[in-house]
């Protein structure tokens, strides 16, 4: 027998063997940046999790060592921790069909893209989209 949430509305449930997730379970990965779920997740001194593409072109917007939190606001430095879990997390529930849809179908696919990749070219193309002319010429 399936166990329910009475309160929740019915259109924000899902039913997935006893479990039941919310859409909202999408929102709580998403990227505060940009809206999307992380294909390269990293942690910001903020503590919040960011795709490593929206926090750098953020940092690259705010000059300086430190940052104002998209987020809160406040302070920050512009180190970042890579955030493997999230990472694994997210291809745990996308494999056992848990995270379903448009946006993961879209994470999906640059996952795949992004893993074709190997680590030296990532920095690259990340130091080129930031403007840097050698990452530039080696991509």
């Amino acid at each position: 027998m399936e166990t329910t949430n009475e309160s929740a509305p019915s259109s924000k449930k899902r039913k997935i063997g006893e479990v039941g997730l919310s859409d909202d379970l999408l929102d709580e990965f998403a990227c505060p940046i940009s809206g999307r779920l992380p294909v390269d997740p990293v942690t910001a001194m903020d503590g919040r999790i960011y795709d490593r593409h929206g926090l750098m072109t953020w940092f690259d917007k705010h000059p300086g060592t430190t940052i104002k939190s998209p987020v809160t606001g406040e302070a920050m430095s512009k180190g970042v921790i890579t955030a493997y879990q999230v990472r694994n997390t997210l291809n745990s529930f996308v494999e056992r069909g848990l995270l379903t849809g448009e946006a993961v179908d879209e994470w999906k696919a640059e996952c795949k893209e992004v893993d074709a990749y190997d680590a030296e070219l990532k920095h690259a193309f990340v130091a080129a989209e930031r403007g840097d002319k050698n990452a530039m010429a080696a991509v």
